[in-house]
């Protein structure tokens, strides 16, 4: 795998952005490359300030996209910290966008790149990852990735969210 870090929203990834989403671990229209491009244009409506830097973090094998990171920089609570695009009040559920099979190798790839401090990676202290859900598999594959690290994941419940799983098909619900 290899990673490639994005600045800008480009067009081009879009199509590969959402077939990936499609076959991802957490398939939600919050994750999609059109609703988080609109996000990003107006900071959540105006919810993070201007000066924020977006990083989307891909990793590729060959032509074939991987997994996506889609985070941004910014200050927070007095702290430089790398959040998921689409933080906090405005998107119901985000997370990294990967297959399950991929993801783990994805999540590992993805923290060594943000250790790396000779990529230019603007300075961050901490990520805060918020509105992953609870069962998401990137929790485990991101406490093991942090753990080879040498870092500390903490996980706490921000403003519990309600879930229902509906049947498949019309007729059984």
């Amino acid at each position: 795998m290899e990673i490639k870090l994005y600045r800008t929203f480009e067009k081009d990834l879009e199509p590969k952005w959402n077939a990936l989403l499609a076959e991802s671990s957490v398939n939600v229209p919050f994750l999609r490359f059109d609703y988080l491009n609109t996000w990003w244009q107006t900071r959540g409506g105006g919810e993070w300030p201007d000066t924020a830097e977006l990083l989307i973090i891909t990793a590729w094998q060959g032509n074939e996209l991987i997994g996506i990171a889609p985070l941004f920089r910014s200050e927070w609570e007095g702290a430089n910290a790398l959040l998921l695009l689409g933080s906090i009040e405005i998107s119901d559920y985000l997370d990294l966008i990967a297959r399950p099979a991929d993801l783990p190798a994805f999540t590992e790839l993805c923290l060594k790149f943000l250790a790396d401090q000779t990529n230019g990676l603007p300075e961050w202290q901490r990520m805060e990852l918020y509105n992953v859900l609870e069962n998401s598999p990137s929790i485990p594959a991101l406490d093991t990735a942090a753990r080879s690290q040498g870092w500390v994941i903490r996980q706490e419940p921000f403003r519990p969210a309600l879930a229902v799983s509906l049947p498949g098909d019309w007729e059984t619900y």
